[in-house]
């Protein structure tokens, strides 16, 4: 009886350790988004400011960049992500998705030391016609009727292998040249 205790004690903590590996993209809001605050410790909030406004637009990919009130918003336009440098082979199921042109919304936000990039709507566009969105290709219905990341190892790999890019893409580099 004890085992049968301790068993259901732990099963959600089971159920929920697939996803544990994916830091920054999330199922929220009806949507798999991107989501990820990266450190600039030693800089305020206009450096950090000026530093994206200098950085952001020049990224591949990146269009109708717009900057508002401690906001910027842009769009993720035909990027190839680099998924070679994350894994060694893709296999078909990954594939299928990875291996096409990016498109997305993107939202920085910024204050002393931090910014905080959001990354929503994402899609990937095969053959310059077919919509392949990501809510269609990485969400499921659990046991329970709720709807979450899909916990199929292989489209949790290419979830894995697609934050370990945006991550890179996003993580804007500060030299200090004071020194």
């Amino acid at each position: 009886m004890k085992r049968i205790i301790f068993l259901y004690l732990f099963l959600p903590f089971l159920s929920f350790s697939q996803n544990s590996n994916l830091k920054s993209i999330k199922y929220v809001n009806n949507q798999v988004i991107y989501e990820n605050v990266f450190s600039i410790d030693s800089l305020s909030s206009e450096k950090i400011q000026e530093l994206l406004i200098n950085t952001i637009p020049k990224l591949n990919g990146i269009k109708e960049f717009k900057m508002g009130d401690k906001i910027i918003s842009a769009k993720v336009f035909q990027l190839q992500m680099d998924y070679k440098k994350y894994t060694e082979k893709v296999d078909w199921i990954q594939g299928v998705w990875i291996k096409h042109p990016f498109y997305a919304d993107v939202n920085i936000l910024w204050k002393d030391g931090k910014y905080k990039v959001t990354v929503t709507n994402m899609n990937f566009i095969a053959g310059g016609k077919v919509l392949l969105n990501c809510n269609n290709i990485f969400v499921e219905k659990d046991d329970n009727g709720n709807l979450g990341i899909k916990s199929n190892q292989k489209f949790l790999d290419t979830l894995i292998v697609m934050e370990h890019f945006l991550d890179d893409y996003f993580n804007v580099k500060y030299q200090n040249t004071e020194w």
